[in-house]
């Protein structure tokens, strides 16, 4: 197992016990590949806002996460290797990732200029005898630090096999 996984490693339930090291990064790119090829949608009412892992320029950590993989447990005692072979233990190892900030602000910035809506005060006009009343209009505010927080939630969680969804919520 010097230029193998031992039993019992996993990445998002995925088992890659005794995979050489260009196997175990052919794997990983696999898995990679379906987490990166999503879109966000957001949505309000009936506006949809998009927004692809791409133009976040969404980065896993797959050559730093196989040389983890493959360093573990390699610096054991032989004793200790070996009952890693024999007797299992299983290890779920994970991704990290990166994103551009600036470009998942500017997508929240967007959406909050496309909802905002300013509050119209009721108002009571009188011409010539006649009176006229114009209702309130409640302003509408997108809540961008929840927006943000599902959004950082969504890059997270390894675990959505689709698009992400997100209902827009504003603020009160």
């Amino acid at each position: 197992y010097s230029n193998k996984v031992y039993p019992g490693v996993y990445v998002l339930n995925k088992d890659l016990s005794s995979l050489t090291s260009e196997e175990l990064l052919n794997e990983l790119n696999l898995l990679s590949d379906d987490l990166i090829n999503k879109t966000i949608k957001a949505t309000f009412s009936d506006k949809e806002f998009t927004l692809t892992y791409d133009e976040l320029e969404y980065k896993l950590n797959v050559d730093e996460l196989s040389e983890q993989i493959l360093a573990y447990g390699k610096d054991n005692s032989f004793f200790t290797k070996l009952k890693l072979i024999k007797e299992p233990q299983n290890k779920e190892f994970n991704f990290t990732f990166t994103y551009n900030d600036e470009a998942l602000n500017t997508f929240i910035d967007k959406i909050y200029e496309d909802l905002y809506l300013d509050p119209i005060n009721a108002s009571i006009d009188i011409s010539y005898g006649n009176i006229n009343v114009s209702e309130e209009v409640s302003g509408l505010e997108l809540n961008s630090d929840k927006l943000k927080e599902d959004l950082i939630a969504s890059l997270e969680d390894f675990t959505v096999d689709s698009d992400v969804n997100i209902t827009l919520e504003t603020k009160a």
